[in-house]
């Protein structure tokens, strides 16, 4: 899968890092985690405000997916 994820500066959105999770050995079915860190939503972030929020795109093969909406990242 691709991920984006963006951190408010106190009037936008910036995209603030974008990557890659890829999990070969996983059959149709199975879970895999991708463990990423990331700035919680309500810690104080790169640009000296509050915001984090993440979406993804399932890749198979070379078919991308639909991007998924934004989720606030407050896990």
């Amino acid at each position: 899968m691709r991920w984006q994820n963006e951190l408010w500066d106190g009037q936008r959105w910036l995209t603030y890092r974008t990557g890659t999770c890829t999990a070969y050995t996983l059959d149709t079915g199975q879970w895999g985690v991708c463990n990423k860190d990331f700035y919680e939503n309500t810690s104080t972030n790169a640009y000296g405000d509050q915001g984090s929020r993440v979406r993804w795109q399932i890749v198979t093969g070379t078919t991308f997916g639909a991007w998924s909406s934004w989720h606030l990242n407050n896990q």
